[in-house]
C-alpha cells in the first residue's frame, strides 16, 4: 500500500500517482482542503484522519472517494446529517479521541461492517435500533460516560473479538453477550464479581485481557482450561496474586501488570506450559529468580524501583529472549563467567554507561537492542557475535562504531539519535548488511553512502543538513526513505525529486529548481521565469509544478502574417508532419528547430529540445497544442447543418449504427461520411456524447472539429471544454450525477442533459441527472421518460441505477419525482421502485391507479401507507426488505392481489384483516418474526404457495431461528398449498 503523510495541504497539492493510491494518512487539515488535494485519487481505499480541522461528514467522505472500505479517525468530529449515504464498501471503521456526543445516523448505514472501533468518546446514548451490523467479527466499544449496556451486544452472535469499556456504574448481566464464537475477549470492570460471567465459563476464549481497577488480591481464580492461551491482567490496585497454573493445558502466555505488588509471583515460573511472561511493576524492589529452573522463553520485565538485581538466571534455564525496561538499573544484570548461549536482548536503562566485554559470551545471540542513553561507545566484540541478524541503538553520545563492525554478520541495523555526521564508514564495508535505519540531526552528508559495499535499503530521518544534490546522488543507488530531511514547507517531497532526476538537469539547474519549489508552500508564489525556464521547468514530471507552469503559457494566437513562423517542442498528439501541412495551409511557416524566424512555440509533454537553444526571446508566444487546435477549426470551413429529407433516414440510420459498435474502424468511416456528406441535426447529441466519452484522440479531435462547426449553442461551450467521461463505464450512477452537476458551469445545464440522455439512450447509464434536476414539461425530461416507458411497465429502480447499485437522494432536490406526467397519455400496468430509499410512501404513488404490479421492495419506510388502497387494481405486491415494517393490516384492501411478497420484514402476526385477500394464490414470508402458523392461512382457499422459512424470534438464550410447524388439518383441508418451512 502506499502512504503519504501530510502536515499540511495546499490547494494544488498531489499525492502521487492516484492510479497507485490505496491509502492516505491526513493530520491537522479540514476535509476541503484534503478533498481538492486528492481529487484525482478516486482508487483510495483506506483514510487515516488525525485532528481534522471543522466537522467531516460521512455522506460527503463516502461520496468523494467511493471506493474508501477502511476509516480511521482520530480527534475528528462528524457532521450530524439526516441524508442518506451512497451505497459504500465500508468493512472497518474507527473513531477515538472524538468530542462527538452523538453519531450521526450515516455511521449506522455502514451495514457491511466487519471492524468497529468506537474509543474515548463522550456519548451518553447508542441508537442500537439503528443498528443493521449483522457482519460484525471485532468490535472496539470504550465508551466511559455509557450507564448502560446497549442492545447490539445481544444481537451481535458472530463477534469473535471484544474490547469493551463502559462507565463503572454500569451493571453487567450473562444475557449482555454471546461467547458462542468469541476468541479474544478485553474488558474493563472494578473488580473480578462485576464481570457478567465467570471467568473458567469463557470455554472457547483464546485471548483474554482483564483491567480489575480495585481488585486488590487475585488468588485461587478458577480461569478456562479448555482453549486460554494468552491472559493479560491489569490491575493498579493488586496487592496479592496467586494461582495455581499446573491446571491450564494451553496456557502459553502471561502478561502481569501490577503497580503495587511488591514481590515477583513465582508460580509463573513453574507452570508447566507457560512460555511467555511479562510482568511489570513499580513497587518491587529486588528481583531474583536465579533459584528456579523453568522452560521460559520470553521473559520481560519493567519496573521504575528497581536499581539493581541478581543475575537473573542460571544457564541451564532456557530463556531464548529477555526485555528489561528498567531505567535505575545501574549495571549488566549477568555473570561474567557464564556463556548465555540462547539468549537474545532488549536492554533499557538510564544510567548504564557501557557495555562490558563479556557480551561476547551471547554466542548464539541473534537479536540485541540497547536503549542506553548514556552510553558512549561500544565494546570490540561484535565480530565474535557470529549469529547476531539485528542491531538496534538508541545512544545520544554514540560518537563511533567499533572497527570489528566490519566483520560482524549483521543484517539489519538502526541506529537512533546519535552524533554521526556522515555513514559510518565501518558499515560501509559490513558485506551482510541490507537495511539501515539512521537518525541524526548531526548528519551533514551523504559522501561515503556510495562506498557501501552491499548497496543496502537505506533510510534517513531528521537530517536537515543534506543538500538537495546530495538526496540525488544517493537516490541513484537506494535511498528508499525519506522523513524529515528538510526543513521545508513543501509536501510530496519524494515525488518532486523523483521528477527533478528523471528531467536529467546537471547540478546548477537542478539545485536552482529544486530551492525554487521546495522553499514555498504555494506554488501559485513562483516568481516570474523566463521562457527557457518556463519550458525547463515543463520537463520537471511533476503535476503540481506543470499546472502552475502551463497557466503561465501565452496560449493566444493574434496579429499573424505570412511571416509567422511556429515550431514544436515536446510530443504532441498529431503527427508532426501533420501539423505542418496544418501551418502551411493557414499560410504560415514552419520550423524544425529554433532559430531567429520563430514566434510561436507548440509546447507538448516532455520539451527536451529546450536544451540546445541558448535563450528565447521574450517576445516569442509559448502555446499549447489545444490552443492551435482550436485555432484551426476555427479557420477551417465549417459543414452546413442539413435538415433531413427524404432519403436521408437510411443515412442517419447508418450512422448510429457505426456510433454503437464503438469499434475505432466504423467511428472513423462515420467521421468521413460526415465530412463528405454533411451533418445531420439529429446526430449532433451523437457526437457529442462521443467526443465526451472516447478515448482515442484522433476520434475526439475529428468529432471536436465537426461539432465546432455545426454545434448548436446548447452545446457549443461544452465542446470546447476539455471535460468529458471516458471512464463512464467504472462508474456508479450517484457519480456520474455528481460529474455531470460538476460540469453545469463550463457546460452549461442543456448540454449536460443531452449527455444524461443520450448516455442512457447508448449504455443505460447516467439518467438520474436528467430525471433530478430537468424540469417536468422540459423537452429533455419528456425524452428521458420516453426512454424508460415501456408497453406499460416503468423500471424507475433500473433508471435510477439500482440494477447494480443503490441510489440515494440529492442533499437539496430530494428523490426525483415519479414520473406521473406519462399517465396523461399512457397507461402504467407495472412500476418498480426497488432500493430508491424513500423513507416514507411516495406521495405521487397514489396516482399510478391503473398498477397491477408494483415492487417497493428495500425503500426503508417503516409503515405502509393507508393510500396504498387507492392502488385497487394491484394484483403483484413486493414491500420486502423494508425491515422496520410490523403491520401489514393497510394491505388487506387490495382485493384483487394474487401474489404478495413481504421477506426480511418484522411481521409476528398477520391479523384478522388479513383474511379478506381471497384472491392471493402466492404468499412469501421468508425471514420474518412469526412464532406459529398463521390460522389466518386457513381462509385463503386459493394460496398455492407459502413461504415461512428462517422465522427469527427471541428468547432467554437470546435470538435462535423459529421452525413453523405445519398443522395436519392445514394439510388436510388444503393439500394443494405448497407450504416451505
Amino acid at each position: 500500500m502506499f502512504s503519504q503523510t501530510i502536515n499540511s495541504l495546499t490547494d494544488e497539492m498531489i499525492v502521487g500517482n492516484p492510479l497507485n493510491i490505496s491509502g492516505v494518512q491526513v493530520a491537522g487539515v479540514s476535509f476541503e482542503e484534503l478533498k481538492k488535494a486528492l481529487k484525482p485519487c478516486k482508487k483510495l481505499g483506506e483514510f487515516r484522519l488525525k485532528n481534522l480541522k471543522g466537522k467531516l461528514s460521512l455522506k460527503e467522505l463516502i461520496a468523494c472517494f467511493p471506493r474508501t472500505f477502511r476509516i480511521y479517525l482520530d480527534n475528528v468530529i462528524l457532521e450530524d446529517e439526516d441524508d442518506f449515504i451512497e451505497e459504500n464498501k465500508v468493512v472497518l471503521f474507527s473513531l477515538i479521541n472524538s468530542d462527538c456526543k452523538k453519531l450521526p445516523k450515516q455511521f449506522y448505514q455502514f451495514s457491511d461492517l466487519l471492524d468497529l472501533e468506537l474509543s474515548n468518546l463522550p456519548l451518553t446514548e447508542f441508537s442500537s435500533e439503528l443498528c443493521t451490523f449483522h457482519s460484525l467479527r471485532t468490535l472496539t466499544f470504550c465508551i466511559p460516560y455509557l450507564d448502560e449496556v446497549p442492545s447490539i451486544f445481544l444481537t451481535q452472535e458472530n463477534i469473535s473479538t471484544l474490547k469493551i469499556e463502559l462507565s463503572e456504574k454500569v451493571i453487567y448481566d450473562s444475557t449482555h453477550f454471546n461467547f458462542e464464537r468469541m476468541s479474544f475477549l478485553n474488558i474493563k470492570v472494578p473488580t473480578l464479581e462485576s464481570l457478567p460471567f465467570q471467568l473458567h465459563e469463557l470455554r472457547l476464549v483464546r485471548y483474554l485481557t482483564v483491567h480489575l481497577t480495585q481488585q486488590k488480591e487475585f488468588v485461587d481464580v478458577e480461569l478456562p482450561s479448555l482453549s486460554l492461551e494468552n491472559f493479560k491482567i491489569e490491575a493498579p490496585q493488586l496487592q496479592k496474586f496467586s494461582i495455581d497454573f499446573s491446571r491450564y493445558e494451553k496456557l502459553k502466555s502471561m502478561d502481569l501488570k501490577a503497580d503495587k505488588l511488591d514481590y515477583f509471583p513465582g508460580e509463573l515460573l513453574k507452570s508447566p506450559t507457560l512460555r511467555i511472561i511479562s510482568f511489570e511493576s513499580n513497587n518491587i524492589k529486588t528481583l531474583d529468580i536465579n533459584k528456579y529452573n523453568f522452560d521460559i522463553r520470553t521473559l520481560k520485565l519493567k519496573s521504575e524501583s528497581i536499581e539493581e538485581i541478581k543475575p537473573l538466571f542460571s544457564v541451564q534455564n532456557k530463556v531464548k529472549y529477555l526485555g528489561l525496561d528498567i531505567p535505575n538499573l545501574k549495571e549488566f544484570p549477568f555473570a561474567d563467567d557464564e556463556a548465555y548461549e540462547t539468549l537474545n536482548l532488549t536492554l533499557e536503562s538510564e544510567k548504564i554507561d557501557s557495555v562490558p566485554h563479556y557480551l561476547s559470551n551471547f554466542k548464539e545471540l541473534k537479536y540485541l537492542e540497547l536503549k542506553l542513553p548514556n552510553l558512549n561507545e561500544l565494546p570490540d566484540v561484535f565480530d565474535q557475535l557470529r549469529k547476531l541478524k539485528t542491531l538496534k541503538l538508541s545512544t545520544p553520545h554514540l560518537k563511533a562504531i567499533p572497527s570489528t563492525f566490519a566483520g560482524s554478520l549483521i543484517g539489519n541495523i538502526t541506529i537512533e539519535a546519535n552524533c554521526f555526521e556522515d555513514v559510518p564508514e565501518e558499515l560501509l564495508k559490513m558485506k551482510y548488511l541490507n537495511q539501515v535505519y539512521l537518525s541524526s540531526d548531526s548528519l551533514k552528508t551523504l559522501d561515503n553512502y556510495s562506498k557501501f559495499v552491499s548497496k543496502p535499503y537505506f533510510k534517513i530521518k531528521s537530517a536537515p543538513n543534506i543538500s538537495p544534490y546530495d538526496i540525488r546522488i544517493v537516490k541513484k543507488f537506494r535511498l528508499n526513505g525519506l522523513e524529515n530531511i528538510f526543513d521545508y514547507k513543501f509536501d510530496a517531497i519524494e515525488d518532486y525529486i523523483l521528477g527533478l532526476q528523471k528531467a536529467g538537469f546537471e547540478r546548477e539547474l537542478y539545485c536552482y529548481f529544486f530551492d525554487l519549489v521546495a522553499c514555498r508552500k504555494d506554488l501559485s508564489t513562483l516568481p516570474e521565469l523566463t521562457k527557457k525556464q518556463l519550458i525547463q521547468g515543463l520537463n520537471i514530471k511533476f503535476e503540481r509544478l506543470q499546472e502552475v507552469l502551463l497557466e503561465r503559457l501565452d496560449n493566444t494566437i493574434s496579429d499573424l502574417t505570412s511571416e509567422s513562423c511556429f515550431m514544436v517542442m515536446g510530443g504532441i498528439t498529431l503527427k508532426k508532419t501533420e501539423l505542418k501541412e496544418r501551418v502551411e495551409q493557414l499560410g504560415f511557416q514552419y520550423a524544425n528547430k529554433y532559430s531567429d524566424k520563430v514566434t510561436h512555440i507548440i509546447i507538448g509533454n516532455n520539451p527536451k529540445e529546450i536544451a540546445k537553444v541558448d535563450e528565447i526571446d521574450n517576445e516569442i508566444k509559448l502555446i499549447s497544442e489545444s490552443t492551435f487546435t482550436d485555432y484551426w477549426n476555427t479557420q477551417e470551413p465549417g459543414f452546413l447543418i442539413e435538415d433531413e429529407k427524404e432519403g436521408d433516414g437510411q443515412m442517419v440510420e447508418n450512422l448510429k449504427l457505426f456510433f454503437k459498435s464503438q469499434s475505432e474502424g466504423d467511428l472513423m468511416i462515420a467521421m468521413e461520411m460526415l465530412e463528405m456528406n454533411g451533418v445531420p441535426k439529429s446526430v449532433l447529441p451523437d457526437l457529442f456524447l462521443i467526443q465526451k466519452t472516447n478515448k482515442n484522440t484522433k476520434i475526439k479531435a475529428r468529432v471536436k472539429k465537426l461539432l465546432t462547426a455545426n454545434a448548436s449553442k446548447d452545446l457549443i461551450q461544452a465542446v470546447k471544454d476539455r471535460a468529458g467521461l471516458n471512464n463512464y463505464a467504472k462508474l456508479h450512477e450517484y457519480h456520474i450525477r455528481e460529474k455531470l452537476v460538476s460540469f453545469e458551469e463550463k457546460w452549461g445545464k442543456e448540454a449536460c442533459f443531452t449527455f444524461s440522455n443520450m448516455l442512457y439512450k447508448y449504455y443505460k447509464k447516467g439518467l438520474t441527472y436528467t430525471l433530478l434536476y430537468a424540469p417536468v414539461h422540459s423537452k429533455w425530461r419528456q425524452e428521458a421518460v420516453g426512454m424508460i416507458y415501456n408497453k406499460g411497465e416503468i423500471n424507475w429502480a433500473e433508471a435510477l441505477g439500482n440494477n447494480n447499485y443503490r441510489y440515494y437522494r440529492d442533499n437539496k432536490t430530494g428523490y426525483p419525482k415519479l414520473p406521473v406526467e406519462i399517465l396523461k397519455t399512457e397507461k402504467v400496468e407495472k412500476l418498480d421502485i426497488t432500493k430508491i430509499e424513500y423513507g416514507e410512501f411516495p406521495e405521487e404513488l397514489k396516482q399510478f391507479k391503473d398498477l397491477k404490479s408494483l415492487s417497493i421492495s428495500g425503500i426503508s419506510i417503516r409503515s405502509i401507507s393507508d393510500e396504498i388502497k387507492l392502488l385497487e387494481k394491484l394484483e403483484e405486491l413486493d414491500i420486502s426488505r423494508n425491515y422496520l415494517i410490523s403491520d401489514i393490516q393497510q394491505v388487506a384492501s387490495l382485493k384483487k392481489l394474487k401474489k404478495l411478497t413481504l421477506q426480511w420484514m418484522s411481521i409476528a402476526e398477520l391479523g384478522e384483516e388479513f383474511t379478506s385477500l381471497q384472491n392471493l394464490e402466492e404468499l412469501n414470508l421468508y425471514r420474518n418474526k412469526l412464532e406459529r402458523f398463521p390460522n389466518e392461512l386457513y381462509q385463503l382457499k386459493k394460496l398455492k404457495k407459502v413461504n415461512l422459512e428462517e422465522q427469527e424470534i427471541y428468547t432467554e438464550e437470546g435470538r435462535v431461528m423459529n421452525e413453523i410447524i405445519i398443522p395436519e388439518e392445514f394439510k388436510e383441508k388444503m393439500p394443494d398449498c405448497e407450504v416451505k418451512v
